[in-house]
């Protein structure tokens, strides 16, 4: 009945706001992050929290606890190759988190499920990236640019490898997967998985094109594709479904 489905609500947002706040805890004595990370990060949850509960938290959350394993995997190998991740700021979280946020709000204001859809897909471009991008850098081989396929060195922005498309798509795929869970069926799956890796595939675009020339950052390329990635897969549901 309601009451007991408001309950077991009640009890996973618990659970899940929980479980983020204990990582986020671990991750700053550890120098994983600084402050500004928590107050980004706190101040993001709140808004899915308000947009609805366990439902609009839980592809954060999972992005979250994967892109962090990712980044921790292999560590000394990365170490060696110079592309161990530095601490984390509130850039790094409003890069991955602010479109899925944009969203959110976009939610709180019409009520349009649409815009769900359009968080899921920012999340699932932000879990493409960080899996193309993390777990590429330890197992692709022969990196190139995607653009020329020039030969460059691991770990350069805007490289690609075939191991790292697999992982892109492996990466949108656990984030997409969700949609099936909350009952949208699989086209609308598909759609939001193949949007998740078109936005990584822009993110490469533009990191070895435009970030190369420094005129963005990745924090900006970050934000700008996970925000195309949403949008793609809202345009997307809304014209073929």
């Amino acid at each position: 009945n309601g009451g007991e489905k408001k309950k077991m609500e009640i009890v996973l947002t618990g659970m899940l706001v929980a479980l983020i706040g204990g990582i986020l805890y671990y991750a700053y004595k550890k120098e994983k992050i600084d402050r500004s990370a928590i107050v980004a990060t706190v101040m993001i949850g709140v808004i899915f929290l308000t947009a609805g509960g366990s439902k609009w938290i839980i592809a954060p959350f999972i992005f979250f606890v994967g892109g962090s394993l990712e980044t921790y995997y292999k560590r000394q190998k990365k170490n060696r190759l110079g592309v161990e991740q530095s601490i984390r700021t509130w850039k790094n979280i409003g890069a991955n988190g602010g479109a899925a946020m944009i969203f959110a709000l976009s939610y709180i204001c019409t009520g349009d499920s649409i815009f769900f859809i359009g968080s899921v897909g920012a999340i699932a471009t932000a879990m493409a990236d960080t899996s193309a991008t993390e777990m590429g850098q330890v197992w692709g081989k022969h990196p190139r640019f995607i653009h020329n396929l020039k030969r460059v060195s691991v770990g350069t922005a805007g490289a690609v490898t075939k191991e790292g498309f697999l992982f892109a798509l492996f990466g949108s795929t656990i984030i997409s997967a969700l949609l099936i869970f909350y009952g949208y069926g699989t086209g609308i799956f598909a759609v939001c998985l193949l949007s998740g890796f078109a936005g990584c595939m822009a993110d490469s675009l533009l990191g070895s094109t435009l970030e190369q020339k420094k005129k963005i950052n990745t924090h900006e390329i970050n934000l700008i594709t996970t925000l195309l990635g949403g949008f793609i897969a809202m345009i997307a549901s809304i014209f073929l479904f």
